[in-house]
């Protein structure tokens, strides 16, 4: 009878008790962390679809709602390097929570905005206060193991799409609510109550990763550079980051990347809107008036619209016009660049209250939202599949390299077709490209700069590769409102895709340079 040959020990049995406890609360932390950004990026994909929809009944030009596009990312662009180099000094857990609490108070000012410098002013308070990510992949960089990066990275993305996937439904359905809750304020409550309830969790559940030594070790390293702990812009973050060798070349892709996405992001719902919605409401309303009319006029009963503001780009009330029928509570008109105002010559307004232009705006906002909710919805349910399902078997048979060129090559080609499809059908397939393509090449890139990031380091250059990103949801949203208001509806994407090249070619210089892990910082 053979001999059973004794088993080599398990590396967990190899840990002494304190640091099988620690790895515990590293595992359990990590389960709590990727519970929050999912509850985080809920709030996100509610608010996010419906931003555009209601930045254009405001009377914003395509322009106005690019630069409301690029608020957040801008105040992300400035402070997020700042939370990062905070982070490793007192922290993960403190600056996320802060973090969150600031999410819930823009939240609330979305809420009850009622003009457009309200939704501004919503939206750089989330941006400056808005660590909530760069902490996040700080954390499970901390709690996870070189090797099984790309995995937890892939899951993170896969909560990403279920964030994005049930967000833009909860929008759709919120702004069906009766009377001034079927507004901003319906949604903007529902995701402040959500933010705090996720801050609410972070405080009882979530542990902090990094030990008093090492928050020592790197708020000696951080006064040895000089700049200070409350430096604004991190310039030697940002000169470590891209002195890496490997990192610079993986964040300039990243970066285009972004920047050829957001060039598109920006102005696409306000593309569905002019595109689609709008013509298919305005022929049924010529069609036939009388029907159109009375359905405006039981959104009215039921509430709808009474919570959006009469004003004009400017804040003032807007002057109702003879023409089109308006005698009061009149709505500022859609932007000349997204068509324009709306009325029906020779055919008296429904109601004294009731304009031509009043019944297509209440037309168009549910079925915007609805439109906007499944494009939106099969990205992030796409999503899903690919970073938490596919990613895993797709890196054991495929390099890193290759995911990323064939990721970027594919979000090229969707954008080029983006302004092609006549019907709003089409736009799913190319959505759909959209996000395989985001999905194989985002989370490898992450891992990547996780790998190259010494671990005494890992905050601020994470914070670092944010910023990056972030440069680049500043630039790209300005540039295709931009484009859509002063060339055509079709030049965001086109011009999207030509950038989203740019990155392919940048990945290209990756072949035979696959970057490997440096050693730990002591």
């Amino acid at each position: 009878m053979r001999k059973r040959q004794p088993t080599s020990p398990t590396p967990d049995e190899n840990l002494t008790p304190e640091e099988a406890q620690r790895k515990q609360q590293l595992e359990a932390a990590k389960r709590v962390v990727l519970l929050t950004v999912f509850l985080d990026i809920l709030g996100f994909g509610i608010i996010i679809p419906q931003l555009g929809i209601y930045a254009a009944q405001f009377g914003a030009s395509p322009t106005v709602v690019g630069i409301l596009a690029s608020t957040y990312s801008a105040m992300g662009f400035l402070f997020t390097p700042f939370w990062g180099r905070l982070s490793d000094r007192v922290g993960r857990r403190p600056v996320l929570l802060w973090s969150i609490l600031g999410t819930t108070i823009g939240y609330v000012f979305f809420a009850f905005a009622q003009s457009l410098p309200w939704l501004f002013a919503a939206r750089l308070i989330d941006g400056i206060t808005g660590a909530n990510i760069s902490t996040a992949q700080a954390y499970l960089s901390d709690t996870t193991p070189p090797e099984e990066r790309s995995k937890t990275f892939g899951i993170f993305g896969a909560i990403f799409g279920i964030g994005f996937a049930i967000g833009p439904f909860i929008g759709a359905q919120l702004s069906h609510l009766p009377g001034a809750w079927g507004g901003n304020l319906g949604i903007g409550a529902f995701t402040a109550a959500l933010s705090l309830i996720n801050w609410l969790l972070a405080i009882k559940r979530l542990p902090e990763t990094l030990t008093p030594e090492m928050r020592a070790t790197n708020t000696a390293r951080q006064e040895e550079q000089g700049g200070g702990r409350w430096q604004l812009i991190n310039v030697h973050g940002f000169q470590r980051a891209f002195a890496i060798p490997g990192l610079n070349l993986v964040m300039a892709i990243a970066f285009f990347s972004i920047l050829a996405f957001a060039t598109m992001q920006g102005t696409f719902t306000l593309y569905l809107i002019t595109k689609y919605v709008r013509p298919e409401v305005q022929t049924e309303i010529r069609h036939n008036p009388t029907a159109s009319a009375q359905e405006a006029k039981i959104r009215l009963s039921q509430g709808a619209g009474h919570s959006t503001p009469i004003t004009t780009d400017e804040g003032r009330p807007a002057a109702p016009t003879a023409e089109a029928g308006g005698k009061s509570g009149d709505v500022t008109p859609y932007s000349p660049a997204i068509g324009g105002d709306f009325n029906l010559p020779g055919v008296a307004a429904p109601a004294p209250n009731l304009s031509w232009r009043r019944v297509e705006q209440l037309l168009v906002q549910p079925r915007a939202a609805r439109l906007v909710n499944w494009i939106f919805t099969t990205i992030g349910i796409l999503a899903i599949i690919v970073q938490g399902g596919l990613i895993r078997p797709l890196k054991k048979r495929v390099s890193d390299v290759h995911l990323i060129l064939v990721g970027t090559l594919l979000m090229a080609v969707a954008l080029a077709i983006v302004p092609i499809p006549q019907h709003f059908r089409w736009q799913f397939p190319v959505a759909a490209m959209l996000a395989i393509g985001n999905g194989i090449s985002a989370p490898v890139l992450t891992a990547m700069v996780s790998l190259l990031s010494p671990e005494a380091e890992r905050g601020e250059i994470i914070g670092v590769f944010q910023s990056t990103q972030s440069l680049g949801r500043i630039i790209g949203p300005t540039l295709g409102g931009i484009l859509f208001n002063t060339v055509s509806l079709s030049a965001p994407y086109f011009v999207g895709a030509a950038i989203m090249l740019v990155s392919f070619v940048f990945a290209l210089g990756l072949r035979g340079r696959e970057p490997e892990a440096p050693p730990a910082a002591s």
